[in-house]
């Protein structure tokens, strides 16, 4: 990571929990087990740990093993001159001490939501990027196709000098790639009966300069299409520090390709609208709601009409007028709403096998506005 150096976390350290949208002191998380083939009743206590206790993750409904309380801090001695320091704080495998519970993979669990957090949050910020957009809108595809990207180039293609997926971000890449990585290949669609959690990838630099946790939110269109589902399967949407919108020229008026029976501007309107609503409940309203940068992607390049093609290639102008004579103008203004935002030309798997357009670009881009984020 070219010499930056992991500042441990302390007594004092928040951290910005990526479940609930709040801040939160690690220090009053308790620790729970992510081992799944482990964390049961069985051989918890057959490891000796005191007491069954358990916390249910407002996430995601889980029950999990609590391993060990938050930590007492310790009493430093007070200095005439120069402040008092603030202790480490101990990791999780180290409070949970006994080396056979260590293999339970603990985790600091947020002490307000109870949902496990990244395993890497003692040293890296957690900041969310919400992908928008209807089923068949390639957005599962592409960030397969900048994950096998990132694995053939290296991560300075997209600006980092690190960025790589978590253990288990990989193995569900293995479960949706299908056969992507053969010409005419396809990736497995977003289940859509259930809650999905974030694609993690360890990234740095990002803010300050100093190493984070990128969480990809890759939800099902069709859940994000429901407006009750949509806050109770897509939440982080309502505090992501960046929006992706996946515009798909196949349910166009003009091509009609696909029918998703909703127009796309609806989604992204109400997107919008969730946003400005939880500024309001959180007090936090002045008349200039928060709203992250949005990137409005037109997808599937290589679908497009010639002429469309040709003015859509000149710029986020151009991008703006394809989208327009497709017959969505109505997906512009939506974008407009939006204080900061940006467009864009994408094919993450054009035709005939050839490399995917616009991705570098976009990604580039998406690692500039973390780095940025205040």
């Amino acid at each position: 990571m070219n010499g930056l150096a992991l500042q441990p976390a302390h007594f004092q350290t928040k951290r910005f929990c990526p479940f609930h949208g709040g801040f939160i002191l690690l220090a009053d998380c308790p620790i729970v087990g992510t081992n799944e083939a482990l964390v049961t009743a069985g051989p918890i206590a057959a490891m000796g740990t005191s007491g069954q206790e358990t916390l249910t993750s407002a996430f995601d409904g889980k029950e999990r093993v609590v391993l060990s309380r938050p930590p007492a801090a310790p009493q430093l001695p007070q200095r005439r001159f120069g402040g008092t320091k603030v202790a480490d704080l101990p990791s999780p495998v180290e409070l949970v001490g006994d080396s056979a519970a260590a293999g339970t993979r603990p985790v600091r669990a947020c002490s307000v939501c109870r949902h496990p957090l990244p395993a890497g949050i003692d040293t890296r910020d957690p900041m969310s990027v919400s992908l928008v957009g209807h089923s068949g809108a390639s957005k599962t595809t592409t960030l397969v196709a900048l994950a096998e990207q990132v694995r053939q180039h290296g991560p300075a293609l997209i600006g980092f000098d690190e960025f790589m997926p978590t253990e288990a971000t990989a193995r569900r890449f293995r479960a949706v790639m299908g056969d992507y990585r053969h010409a005419g290949g396809s990736v497995r669609v977003t289940a859509t009966n259930e809650l999905h959690p974030p694609l993690e990838f360890l990234a740095a630099p990002g803010r300050a300069n100093q190493p984070i946790n990128v969480l990809f939110h890759d939800v099902a269109g069709e859940q994000l299409m429901d407006t009750d589902e949509r806050l109770k399967t897509a939440p982080a949407v309502l505090w992501s520090d960046l929006v992706i919108y996946f515009y798909n020229p196949e349910e166009s008026p003009r091509l009609q390709l696909v029918r998703a029976g909703q127009d796309q501007a609806v989604m992204l309107n109400a997107v919008h609208d969730d946003i400005v609503e939880m500024t309001r409940y959180r007090n936090a309203w002045d008349g200039s709601p928060f709203l992250p940068p949005l990137i409005v992607l037109l997808c599937k390049a290589d679908l497009l009409p010639a002429e469309v093609a040709r003015v859509a290639d000149q710029g986020e102008t151009g991008v703006q007028a394809a989208i327009r004579a497709l017959g969505d103008a109505d997906v512009v203004d939506a974008g407009l709403r939006w204080p900061e935002v940006y467009w864009r030309l994408i094919s993450a798997q054009p035709a005939g096998g050839h490399p995917p357009r616009g991705l570098v670009d976009v990604f580039d881009m998406v690692s500039r506005l973390l780095r940025e984020r205040t």
